[in-house]
């Protein structure tokens, strides 16, 4: 079944001039395009469109007729056809796709300046989707609001600037206070987002709670479906105002029991569902020293992963505990002097194909589709942030269906002084 998701507006004018101010350097347009789209003919039946789109977790499909683009069907095309009643077997893609096209030559991809034209189109013509094409009119990728504003955001900014500034020898103050301005405006931007979504909420409760007798089962359906998806909004905002503190706030060195916060943990997701059947294994003794607000933050991110990526499994296991980073679970990984040991949060449940394993930490990216497991790809981002903050590692080791186990290092005791 096609999720439709209420996916939050573009950031607000005032952002956007205060990115293409600051920023301009940083904005990669060519990022932001799927080069491999998802394309189909129109004599393409309109179930076999959802099906690769559930498939591929898509929320379009371009259509295609002789080398050249001639429309695009989308989840706000799927509610369409939903909302009118028309019958989908036999139905053919030609019949219900959006034909008038706004679309991007491919030329223009290559002067990164044209990201202020690109914005106002997709504000200009409420549109999420917006085709590549060359002058031939053929498709050649496709760029969506959720990968601009993968672009916009500013952990990707910040790299690509990087990437810029490469063998550039630049003051470490400047570098420094350019990530707290983009850790700002990453702040602005989901602070900004919170009052309309605060907004849709608040009509969603006078809706269900005034109208809904006014409403048929279908509506009442829809209605749970934008309460379902703005709490999924809100949870997003919450988790990216987290990443923003847990990158600006002042750091506050202390000794931490870390198997004393792991045992915390699994009591409150115990709690949860205490019927799961689940095996803990939780070293004793583990201390380490840091924020100790913020390694409960990556506790219960690693530890939440774990308990959620089990959960299809009747019989789980998730263990804590620390291994010499010499060990072969660490192969790959390079060792340094004072870093002697790897803590590690090991689970036996679903796993992930390890030629994945470079964008586990890359915000929003994210392994599993909402059907298998819901999540909004910010946690394991936000864990990176953290180890970072402590000078520290993080990486992972796993196999489909064989569990995953996440490593993160920190520096010993004696980096610090009482």
């Amino acid at each position: 079944m096609i999720t439709i998701a209420i996916i939050s507006p573009l950031p607000t004018a005032r952002l956007l001039k205060f990115v293409l101010h600051f920023y301009p350097m940083y904005l990669n347009l060519d990022a932001a395009i799927n080069r491999d789209p998802l394309i189909v003919s129109p004599e393409t039946l309109v179930t076999e469109a959802i099906a690769h789109m559930i498939q591929l977790d898509s929320s379009y499909v371009l259509v295609q007729s002789q080398l050249s683009l001639v429309g695009i069907f989308t989840e706000r095309d799927l509610l369409k056809v939903i909302v009118e009643g028309i019958g989908l077997s036999g139905l053919a893609i030609a019949n219900v796709m959006t034909t008038e096209l706004i679309t991007l030559p491919a030329t223009e991809v290559e002067n990164v300046e044209n990201i202020v034209k690109l914005l106002s189109r997709l504000r200009q013509h409420r549109i999420r989707h917006l085709p590549v094409v060359e002058n031939s009119g053929r498709p050649t990728g496709i760029i969506t609001q959720n990968s601009l504003l993968q672009v916009l955001e500013p952990a990707t900014m910040l790299a690509t600037n990087e990437q810029l500034l490469d063998g550039v020898n630049q003051p470490t103050a400047q570098l420094e206070a350019t990530n707290h301005e983009l850790e700002a405006f990453a702040y602005s931007v989901s602070h900004e987002l919170s009052a309309p979504l605060r907004r849709i909420k608040n009509f969603i409760k006078v809706l269900s709670k005034d109208y809904h007798h006014q409403l048929d089962l279908k509506a009442q359906h829809y209605l749970q479906r934008i309460s379902a998806n703005s709490q999924h909004m809100w949870k997003l905002i919450d988790d990216l105002l987290e990443l923003s503190r847990v990158s600006g706030d002042p750091m506050h060195y202390q000794q931490v029991d870390l198997s004393k916060m792991v045992a915390e943990i699994r009591l409150e997701l115990t709690q949860t569902q205490p019927e799961r059947s689940l095996e803990w294994v939780i070293a004793k003794g583990i201390q380490a020293y840091g924020d100790s607000r913020l390694l409960r933050i990556v506790l219960q991110n690693l530890l939440h992963n774990a308990w959620k990526y089990t959960s299809h499994h009747p019989q789980a296991r998730i263990e804590f505990g620390v291994c010499p980073l010499s060990a072969p679970q660490t192969e790959g990984q390079e060792q340094t002097s004072d870093q002697a040991i790897a803590y590690f949060v090991r689970d036996d449940g679903a796993g992930f194909d390890m030629a994945d394993a470079d964008r586990l930490f890359i915000r929003f990216v994210r392994l599993h589709t909402e059907a298998e497991f819901p999540g909004n790809g910010i946690g394991l981002a936000t864990v990176n942030r953290i180890i970072h903050r402590h000078s520290g590692k993080v990486w992972a080791k796993s196999a489909i269906e064989q569990g995953a186990t996440f490593y993160f290092t920190l520096p010993p005791f004696t980096n610090y002084s009482l």
